[in-house]
């Protein structure tokens, strides 16, 4: 009886140690991102101070019209369920106050330089259809990964912000940062004032 425990009792041991040794953790995965191949547009709604292009993929929120607000700003949403991110616009009119607008931009950018490994800032302008601004790619896990603003220096101006509902992890959300990107730039470039 006894040889028949000290005979288990081996057997347990070496089952404990085999074990361990073979044991080999699973790498952290990611989902897998099926995005569009191309991009398609679609135009803003009209009765606005500006029009611009979006994705079709993506869907026009009006949030807020407002003519009690600071700035009677005009707050819009373009939403990509798909992906959970939000471009959240923001229209404010130029009546003497534009510099305070370029500075507060400025602000809402650079307080994300806690989480941001780097801001690449790029100039835009078009002369003809008068619209100029900046658009700012910020890198790392920052809560917003592009922000632009645009102006006609007399009359409008628009600012644009790129949020996820999700925990930053710029390593799982780079395809659509990149995706979205496109449709950003594609849209600053399609961005026209229709109240003069």
């Amino acid at each position: 009886m006894k040889r028949h425990l000290g005979i288990l009792l081996i057997i347990g041991i070496l089952l404990l140690f085999s074990c361990k040794e073979n044991y080999t953790p699973k790498p952290h995965g990611y989902l897998r991102i099926d995005l569009p191949e191309n991009h398609s547009y679609q135009s803003s709604p009209k009765a606005l101070p500006f029009k611009l292009d979006y994705s079709v993929y993506a869907r026009w929120d009006t949030l807020r019209t407002s003519q009690k607000s600071r700035h009677n700003s005009l707050w819009f949403n373009i939403n990509y369920p798909d992906y959970s991110a939000k471009i959240h616009l923001s229209y404010i009119p130029v009546k003497q106050n534009l510099d305070s607008l370029l500075e507060e931009s400025h602000q809402f950018v650079f307080e994300h330089t806690i989480r941001a490994d780097a801001i690449d800032e790029s100039s835009f302008e078009d002369k003809e259809k008068k619209v100029q601004g900046v658009l700012y790619d910020l890198k790392g896990n920052s809560a917003s990964n592009m922000e632009f603003w645009a102006t006609d220096s007399t009359s409008h101006f628009l600012r644009g912000a790129l949020y996820f509902e999700t925990t930053p992890n710029v390593d799982s959300l780079m395809p659509i940062i990149n995706y979205i990107k496109t449709d950003i730039i594609y849209m600053i470039n399609s961005l026209e004032w229709t109240w003069q």
